[in-house]
Order: structure tokens, then sequence, then C-alpha cells
């Protein structure tokens, strides 16, 4: 934790003012994060702690993004709410990325799964909110998932969506 930490305050050393965010991992939630401490919602708050101590001690002035978490997880999002996450994040993070790729925003029910995700940052936050930035959200069009112009109008639809929402950055990608 004290290495990653440590790394992260390098990142934000080096890049001095030209960064103004920093993400604490991506995904943490997801498959592909492996080891003794993979996807546990505990080790992640851990995580988020040390970082958000160690950069705000050199750069107070940015702004810590926590959560990155893989398709609106819901239930991982509400234990590392409980357990105090929130305290060491200025903005959450989600990839309401569609379970089956090929699904609208609004058939995967993006605009629920933003107002839900701001109900339980204001019940774990003292009824207060905290920004929410998409900073994933895509269709691919590799086989088996969309062609050019439906995920042209999903990006559209499903940013149009975030925002209305409340959320208050969309990053596209894929």
């Amino acid at each position: 934790l004290t290495a990653f930490a440590n790394y992260a305050k390098a990142v934000v050393t080096h890049y001095g003012a030209q960064l103004q965010a920093v993400e604490i991992y991506n995904e943490y939630n997801g498959l592909f994060s492996t080891g003794p401490c993979a996807r546990n919602p505990t080790c992640y708050i851990h995580m988020l702690q040390y970082t958000y101590q160690t950069i705000t001690a050199v750069r107070p002035d940015i702004t810590v993004v926590g959560g990155a978490v893989f398709s609106a997880d819901l239930l991982w999002f509400r234990q590392v709410f409980q357990g105090g996450g929130l305290r060491y994040m200025d903005a959450v993070s989600d990839h309401p990325y569609p379970l089956v790729s090929s699904l609208s925003p609004e058939r995967e029910g993006l605009t629920l799964q933003m107002h839900m995700l701001q109900s339980l940052i204001k019940q774990y936050n003292n009824g207060n909110t905290k920004p929410i930035w998409v900073t994933e959200l895509g269709w691919p069009t590799s086989v088996l998932n969309v062609d050019e112009q439906t995920q042209a109008d999903y990006l559209v639809r499903g940013a149009v969506l975030s925002l209305a929402t409340g959320v208050q950055k969309f990053f596209w990608y894929d």
C-alpha cells in the first residue's frame, strides 16, 4: 500500500499543475484484479486511505477520484462506503458498462444506476452528495457487439442520460 501511494505521489509530483485529478486504481472489483487482496473492498479502502493521504500532503488542490468500479456494482460501492471509503475520495467514479455489451443505456438502466449510486453516497455521507464521474463508458464495435452507428447513438444517449442524472463528468471509452 505504501509503495502504491508513493507511486501515485511520484506521478502527481512529476506532472504538477497539469494534472488536476487522479483516479485511484482501475476496476478493483473486476475479474482481472488478482492477488491476495483482489476484489476485496476493505483492501481497496486501505489503498484509498494511504494514497489519498500521501497525495493530498503534496497536492491538497488535486481531486482524488475513487471507485472506478466496473459495471455499476452497487453492492461493492456499498461495502466501500460502509467501510469509510468516501472519506478518501473527492469524487466517485463509475464505469457503468452494460453486462451485455450490446444493450442500450436505457435498457441497461443507466439512469436508475446513477440515481441509486447518488443515494448510496448520501446514505453514507451524512446526507451529502459527492460528484459522480463516469470515467469509462462505451460500446465496442468488435464481433458480437454493436456497429459504429449504434455505438455513436449509444454514446450520445449514454452521455445525455448520465449528465441529466447529475453526473459531473463523462468520459467515453471503447
